[in-house]
């Protein structure tokens, strides 16, 4: 009796604590640097001053994964960036997320900032401005503030759009800016293409005319930047300024300046207004970072958002300062707001994205090989649209990788991430790559070499005659470099024939991706079973990629073959390498189609890269994708890059294939025909042999 009574007393309490537990609000932060590693350990202890208030901290690695987890109720607020909300606002419904703060400055600010046109007292109306002097802040940023949506909101909405099909989407914006101003001082990057952006600026000389340095146009122009465009207006070089109304407040303050000689320009396009009367007129404002609910527990949040002051316990402390990377205020709303009702109180933000796009279509139709594929480039799209980039993206999915290059070749798709071991198909097909994925670091490359036990008695290259041999499959990477190093390593001619007898002569026996094993272990990599297939001794060497991710104490015993003696480093054991992928385009593609796809890629860059702009960016293009690496992007991708030329290590493998197509010779292939026909039988009842073993 007294055990039932006792078990029963357990059963009550696990019950009250998993109530307790399930009340806790789960609040999820996006954090991608290297200091957030140790943000859980750090804030992974919040102790509230009573049990309601507990929080359950989740660490990811960009916003959307944030939003995402709201949707699926997995966790219960998070903080959110107004751009993350555009393309979510415009779903139809109830929606399930609700705004229950705003994360402000200062608590009487009324936007994050607000955008304003000053201009000088010769203009006195919106018809005046057409062949003035221009002064621009710059469409570069490194601040998560300024995005393209508020360095061209000023264009866009006054001067006459321009949609010639001989120019891309930004050219179009560029000579419709040269033709409606005289001079301007549009400092800094305009592109992330150098190339494109030199070819500009020299084309459209009179956007840089008013710069300190019009030659340069550089960033550290005196006349860049925010406080650069004011600089330039009350310098008298410039008779109109696209500038925030903060700063303007500032440096009329701090320089001292007579402003009556400037005033605001309204977007009725009548309107002067003097700068010491009355509100300004806003042209766009920006709304403030928020922080966002599922509906079922936006009270329960804004309850302990309200509760949380500076002057409480040490951990309530902590946890505001998750909030944001600097200083700010929670300041509830009035009601609970969804985001289309928070986004329509900001003169000119929602409405900025309903602008009518060039036709025919610009838009980048991007393959896709995966339902996981297509989701993370469906939010990858959003995130482009929300942030200006063009031209606009759409998701293609197809069957499968070799569809989606078949897609491109066929113009029904314009881009596609491809994988080094898919770098033959292109070859072979009317496809080119556009840009190249490389890692932070080279030897994170996909660097293919030979392997071989350190007790092994093979030396050298001519020692591997005669050996059994791994793959990780037909006509790989590592296949196909080996045949190229053998035309220029040996003096037999048969390594000129084009197919497979040189190397099923050479090698007494083949394993594709360890065949011969019975691994149940499914998620090993083609590269990890041909590791296997050398060390299990089924094979006496292995060539394969030398960086392998996984138990890499397995591989102590190896050691490299070099392919001539190495002098310095270890370069001459490079087999071959490879960027870690590429986006491929059609051949025929148009350069001008070309350069409009590379600037929208480096934007994306720029934004949701490994460099992105703030503490996370709304999407990782490189990184997690929820819980999966390696989606779209390969792992250890880094940024993308018009070539691989800069890298100074031997064997490209672009170099590689194009020596093979170079150098093959049918006449070569007579000389060891017998020995390879038996080997063609030998890996078909292989491959044929893994089939049943996994069908049984």
């Amino acid at each position: 009796m007294f055990v039932n009574m006792m078990t029963l007393i357990q059963v009550i309490l696990i019950s009250l604590i998993s109530q307790i537990t399930a009340e806790k609000l789960r609040f999820c932060v996006a954090r991608n640097t290297p200091e957030a590693q140790n943000v859980p350990m750090t804030f992974g202890e919040l102790v509230h001053q009573n049990d309601s208030d507990a929080v359950d901290c989740i660490f990811v690695n960009d916003r959307y994964n944030c939003l995402r987890r709201l949707e699926n109720g997995d966790a219960d607020a998070a903080v959110f960036e107004p751009e993350d909300l555009v393309t979510y606002s415009t779903s139809e419904g109830e929606s399930p997320i609700l705004i229950t703060h705003e994360l402000r400055l200062a608590r009487t600010d009324k936007a994050r900032f607000e955008m304003v046109i000053l201009v000088s007292d010769k203009i006195k109306n919106l018809s005046d401005i057409k062949n003035k002097k221009f002064c621009h802040p710059g469409f570069d940023s490194d601040v998560i503030d300024w995005t393209r949506i508020f360095a061209n909101f000023f264009q866009t909405w006054v001067i006459p759009s321009n949609c010639d099909q001989n120019m891309t989407l930004f050219e179009n914006s560029i000579s419709s800016f040269s033709k409606f101003f005289e001079a301007a001082c549009i400092a800094g990057p305009w592109t992330y293409d150098t190339h494109e952006d030199s070819r500009l600026k020299l084309k459209y000389r009179n956007l840089c005319s008013l710069c300190d340095n019009p030659n340069g146009c550089y960033a550290g122009d005196k006349y860049h930047g925010r406080e650069g465009a004011l600089l330039c207006l009350t310098d008298n070089v410039g008779d109109i300024a696209w500038v925030r109304l903060d700063d303007a407040k500032r440096h009329f303050s701090a320089q001292k300046i007579d402003n009556s000689s400037y005033s605001y320009l309204c977007p009725d396009g009548e309107t002067v207004k003097s700068l010491d009367l009355g509100r300004p007129c806003t042209w766009i404002a920006k709304p403030f970072p928020v922080i966002v609910s599922r509906r079922a527990a936006a009270a329960r949040v804004s309850g302990l958002i309200r509760n949380i002051t500076y002057k409480v316990s040490f951990s309530q402390r902590k946890f505001v300062e998750l909030l944001e990377n600097y200083h700010v205020t929670p300041v509830e709303t009035e009601v609970l707001q969804t985001p289309v009702d928070y986004l329509n109180q900001f003169a000119g933000f929602r409405g900025v994205y309903m602008r009518m796009p060039c036709m025919p279509s610009r838009r980048v139709k991007w393959c896709v090989a995966s339902n996981l594929e297509d989701s993370k480039c469906q939010w990858i799209r959003d995130a482009a649209f929300s942030h200006g980039i063009e031209p606009a993206i759409s998701c293609y999915q197809q069957p499968g990788r070799k569809a989606c290059i078949d897609a491109v070749e066929r113009n029904d798709c314009d881009i596609f991430v491809t994988m080094p071991e898919e770098m033959t198909q292109i070859y072979e097909k009317n496809v080119i790559p556009l840009l190249q994925i490389v890692p932070k670091k080279n030897e994170d490359l996909n660097i293919i070499g030979i392997i071989v036990k350190n007790n092994s008695k093979i030396k050298n290259i001519k020692d591997l005659e005669g050996t059994r041999a791994c793959f990780t499959k037909h006509l790989s990477v590592g296949w196909n470099a080996f045949i190229a190093v053998m035309r220029n390593h040996s003096d037999n001619p048969m390594w000129n024939c084009p197919d497979d007898r040189p190397i099923t002569h050479f090698f007494q026996n083949i394993y594709l991706n360890n065949v011969f094993v019975i691994d149940n272990n499914e998620s090993k990599s083609e590269v990890e079973r041909t590791y296997d297939c050398l060390i299990s001794g089924r094979g006496d060497v292995a060539i394969v990629d030398l960086h392998p991710k996984n138990d890499s104490h397995k591989f102590d015993n190896l050691r490299k073959i070099c392919i001539y003696k190495p002098k310095y480093f270890n370069e001459e054991c490079i087999l071959t390498w490879t960027s870690l992928g590429s986006i491929i385009v059609n051949s025929n593609m148009t350069e001008l189609r070309r350069n409009e796809i590379t600037g929208m890629l480096m934007q994306l860059n720029a934004w949701f890269g490994s460099k992105f702009i703030g503490q996370a960016p709304a999407i990782s293009l490189y990184g997690f994708f929820d819980t999966h690496l390696g989606v779209i992007f390969p792992e250890k991708s880094h940024s993308l890059q018009a070539d691989t030329d800069h890298i100074r290590l031997p064997r490209n493998y672009q170099d590689i294939l194009k020596q093979l197509n170079k150098t093959n010779n049918n006449y070569a292939c007579s000389s060891v025909s017998l020995r390879a026909n038996s080997y063609i039988f030998y890996l078909t009842f292989l491959i044929f042999l893994k089939v049943c073993l996994k069908s049984m």
